[in-house]
């Protein structure tokens, strides 16, 4: 399909009618692209420059954010990146409302607001991403993490494929680091600071997509097409790190408080290369301290 028209009800096709082109995604094989959502409210800057760099070393092609009012130095962060080629950023429609911090119980994230909000963000990326072998649909403090820090498309092209050749998506299980257990590592990185984590949870989950394969998605979930399959990742190396607070309401606290702690040390691995190049964004964005 090349071209379309728009016509009323009981109206015919002709060609007076001005016809409009079908716009494809252009093929990026071999490439995979982040969708981050929604970028909004205050962002941490150095947090910022240090999730992307990581997400470069891992050799991630493309992230696309869909953005809202965010504080000045972030927004710098960003267009840095949009400027060096790996960001694209495009503008959300209207001001997110309500409570942003779903918390981890349950029954606190059926229709809420948010939700719906994201979901208008991952649309966008579904379209614009379309062309990318792979994409995967993380927020801006989510890391994936494998045992050798290989690049994304070398583990999903040389371990998972083979392993799964009817894949629509690879589904990831989620260990979270919370940020008001206390510092644990060393500054200055939020992935030296802070590493104890949970245990990977089976209830919260994030999604590696193969566009070509999937009939749509959410923030969590992938509708695969007929002859596919969603894999969850229940015993391979690969996870997502989220870190984040622990939310208190009141006098209660979230149940991630009573999470069982255990130290991971992965992440200092890549420490110093990765604090390099965090530093090195930070003077060409003149972020100081």
């Amino acid at each position: 399909m090349k071209h379309i028209q728009l016509v009323g009800k009981k109206e015919i096709c002709n060609s007076s009618h001005i016809r409009q082109p079908v716009l494809y995604a252009s093929v990026k094989e071999n490439k995979f692209a982040i969708c981050a959502k929604v970028a909004y409210s205050y962002l941490n800057p150095l947090h910022l420059i240090e999730w992307f760099e990581y997400q470069k070393m891992m050799g991630v092609d493309t992230i696309l954010i869909s953005l809202q009012e965010v504080n000045e130095d972030a927004y710098a962060v960003l267009k840095y990146y949009e400027r060096e080629g790996i960001a694209i950023l495009i503008s959300f429609p209207c001001k997110l409302p309500g409570n942003i911090d779903r918390s981890f119980a349950p029954h606190k994230w059926h229709n809420h607001q948010s939700t719906h909000d994201e979901q208008v963000a991952v649309y966008s990326c579904k379209e614009i991403l379309q062309g990318f072998d792979f994409v995967a649909v993380i927020d801006l403090d989510e890391y994936i993490v494998n045992r050798n820090f290989s690049k994304f498309t070398d583990i999903l092209k040389s371990e998972l494929l083979p392993a799964f050749p009817d894949a629509a998506a690879f589904t990831l299980r989620v260990s979270f680091f919370i940020t008001n257990w206390g510092v644990s590592g060393v500054e200055p990185l939020l992935t030296s600071k802070y590493i104890r984590r949970s245990k990977p949870l089976f209830n919260r989950y994030k999604n590696i997509y193969l566009p070509n394969r999937s009939a749509t998605m959410d923030t969590h979930l992938v509708w695969p097409m007929k002859g596919y399959r969603r894999i969850i990742l229940r015993s391979h190396n690969v996870i997502l790190y989220h870190y984040r607070k622990c939310k208190n309401s009141g006098n209660t606290t979230d149940v991630c408080m009573t999470f069982s702690k255990h130290k991971d040390i992965k992440m200092m691995n890549i420490m110093f290369e990765l604090y390099d190049k965090v530093v090195t964004v930070k003077r060409r964005c003149g972020i100081y301290p």
